[in-house]
């Protein structure tokens, strides 16, 4: 299977996720940078695409709904879904 990866790294961890896995399961998938071990899969809106951290919060765009998502980086908790318009990037 072609895998497409985007993310972004961080101190220790990095934030990554596969499209063909994202899309179809519209999650984002947290991963241990020193090995690839997987932290943790969380729930986001339907067509994840872009992927940022800011240090204590992920955030991550879709396409399927125009929402903004915002999560907890340590646990992965949904902080808040906002709308932003056709396309966020």
């Amino acid at each position: 299977m072609n895998t497409i990866v985007r993310g972004l790294f961080t101190s220790s961890v990095t934030v990554l996720k596969t499209c063909f896995d994202a899309w179809a399961s519209n999650t984002v998938t947290k991963l241990l940078a020193s090995n690839g071990n997987v932290l943790g899969t969380f729930a986001v809106g339907s067509f994840p695409n872009g992927v940022a951290v800011d240090g204590p919060n992920i955030w991550e765009t879709n396409n399927g709904d125009a929402t903004l998502t915002k999560l907890k980086a340590s646990h992965g908790t949904v902080l808040g879904t906002f709308f932003v318009g056709t396309n966020p990037a």
